[in-house]
C-alpha cells in the first residue's frame, strides 16, 4: 500500500520537497542540476508563468527511517525477522541521508542486495 512518507535519516521529522507536479530532482530549495539555491517566492519581475510553475512550492514531507519501515511493514507474517531481497535507492544526492537511516538493517544483514545511484554533483 502507498506511504505518504519520504525515506530519511530519522522517523517523525520532515524533509523539504520542491513540488512542481512533475518528476525529477525536487529535494528542498536547491536545484540539483545547477547545484544552486532556487529563487525565492514570490515570482521575480518578468518571470514567465512557465518558469514560475517549474519552481513550484516547497512542501514538508514526513520522513521514516528505512530501518523502521522494514521493521514495521516488511516483517514476515509468521513473526520472522524482516528481510528484503533487493532495495533500490536513487534520490539524486539524498542517498547519504537515507543510508544513515538504514544502519540497523545493513548490520543485521536484512537486505540481500542494495542498488543505488551515484551522481558526483549531488
Amino acid at each position: 500500500h502507498p506511504h505518504q512518507q519520504a525515506a530519511g535519516p530519522a522517523s517523525g521529522t520532515t524533509v523539504p520537497f520542491h513540488s512542481t507536479g512533475g518528476t525529477g530532482d525536487h529535494v528542498g530549495e536547491y536545484d540539483m542540476w545547477r547545484m544552486e539555491k532556487r529563487r525565492p517566492d514570490p515570482p521575480e519581475e518578468g518571470e514567465s508563468l512557465v518558469d514560475r510553475r517549474k519552481r513550484g512550492t516547497i512542501i514538508n514531507v514526513p520522513t521514516i527511517r528505512l530501518d523502521d519501515f522494514i521493521d514495521e511493514d516488511v516483517a514476515g507474517v509468521d513473526g520472522s525477522d524482516a528481510t528484503l531481497h533487493l532495495l533500490k535507492v536513487d534520490t539524486q544526492g539524498f542517498e547519504p541521508a537515507i543510508f544513515s537511516g538504514l544502519v540497523r538493517s545493513v548490520q543485521n544483514a536484512a537486505i540481500d542486495y542494495i542498488i543505488f545511484g551515484f551522481w558526483p554533483r549531488g
